[in-house]
C-alpha cells in the first residue's frame, strides 16, 4: 500500500507538440528572436512580442498565441499553468523563382522557409 500512495503522490507532467511548417520568413532573424526570447516566462515573452512590429515578432506571436489557445482548450487547463517547455526552429524546404531577363536568360529568386515547433507542458496534480 505504501507504493500506491507514492505513486499517487507524483504529479504528473503533460505536453503538447506543436509543429509550424514552411513559413516565409528568414531562419537567422527567427533565430536571434528565439534565443533572447527563451530566458522569459510566458507573460513576458507575450508582453515583449506585442512591442515589436517586425514581421518575425508578429508571426511568432501569432504561433505561440494560436498554440496556447488550442492547449487551453483541448486540454481544460489555465493559462498560469502552462510551461513553455521547449521553442526551436529548423530550415525548411527552399522555392525557386524565374525571374526572366534579356537574350533568353533567366535568374532565380530563392525563397526559403522554415518550420517553427513549440513544446508546452503543464502539470496534472
Amino acid at each position: 500500500m505504501g507504493i500506491r500512495k507514492i505513486k499517487h503522490l507524483k504529479k504528473m507532467i503533460k505536453k503538447n507538440n506543436f509543429c509550424y511548417k514552411n513559413i516565409n520568413c528568414s531562419f537567422k532573424k527567427f533565430k536571434k528572436v528565439l534565443t533572447y526570447i527563451k530566458k522569459f516566462n510566458l507573460k513576458k515573452i507575450l508582453f515583449f512580442l506585442n512591442l515589436n512590429p517586425t514581421k518575425t515578432f508578429l508571426l511568432l506571436e501569432k504561433y505561440l498565441i494560436n498554440s496556447l489557445k488550442s492547449s487551453i482548450n483541448i486540454n481544460k487547463i489555465k493559462f498560469s499553468e502552462i510551461i513553455l517547455d521547449q521553442i526551436f526552429v529548423t530550415k525548411g524546404k527552399v522555392f525557386k523563382k524565374n525571374f526572366p531577363r534579356a537574350k533568353g536568360r533567366c535568374d532565380f529568386i530563392k525563397k526559403s522557409t522554415l518550420h517553427l515547433f513549440i513544446v508546452l507542458k503543464w502539470e496534472i496534480k
